[in-house]
């Protein structure tokens, strides 16, 4: 109970000073099935980071160093790993445009795990495929698309994962369905999140904060 008290004590004096609840690291470690460029797979992992560093979330892979935090009123990140399997086609039951997929456990935990499935984002964004199965990117603007809407398949999964959260909204990162606009753009403005989901990102960063306080107040006694 002591141990408890005290590291709910510690977070509340955290909160008060005005100091985020935290900052979380996430190390996305890649795999692939087919032939898959690794520049695809790198451009993809900056795009989802991009797109998450506005909520205290820095993603990266093994290889890249672990960003510095750029604020100082931030408190050290929170570090987490995750596995993302790139395959060239999504299973049965996942339907021609199943971009992307994590599992959730019967009590709502996820899969430290996600998959991507470059054909159908290259179906929907309508790219050139070669004869002979092999599909490729023909012009370096399809590679930048790709790259973006690959990325920010991910980051919809990474979404999943750090809410710990199986839902959909209507618009927004977590939206349920892709346009071609969306997963093409330049500008990543559509992938938001929204109030609620912000909401809880924050009690989830928050709770993962108490969590490694009471794990080091235990170290001490």
């Amino acid at each position: 109970m002591r141990q408890g008290l005290a590291a709910g004590v510690c977070l509340l004096i955290l909160l008060s000073a005005g100091v985020r609840a935290a900052a979380l690291d996430l190390t996305v470690h890649i795999g692939v099935r087919g032939q898959i460029p690794e520049r695809l797979a790198l451009d993809a992992v900056a795009e989802a980071a991009r797109i998450w560093a506005p909520y205290d979330v820095m993603i990266h892979t093994p290889q890249d160093a672990s960003p510095a935090l750029a604020q100082q009123d931030v408190t050290e990140p929170t570090a987490q790993r995750l596995e993302v399997l790139i395959d060239e086609e999504a299973p049965s039951g996942e339907g021609e445009y199943g971009l992307g997929a994590i599992r959730f456990a019967p009590n709502g935990t996820p899969a430290s795990t996600v998959s991507l499935h470059l054909n159908p984002i290259r179906r929907l964004l309508s790219l050139s495929a070669l004869s002979g199965g092999a599909t490729m990117l023909v012009a370096r603007s399809d590679d930048d698309k790709m790259a973006r809407a690959l990325g920010r398949t991910l980051a919809h999964e990474v979404g999943h994962f750090l809410l710990r959260w199986t839902h959909h909204s209507p618009e927004g990162l977590m939206r349920a369905e892709y346009q071609r606009s969306v997963l093409a753009a330049p500008d990543p403005a559509a992938m938001n999140l929204t109030d609620v989901e912000l909401a809880r990102l924050h009690i989830v960063m928050a709770s993962q904060l108490l969590d490694e306080a009471r794990k080091k107040i235990a170290r001490r006694f």
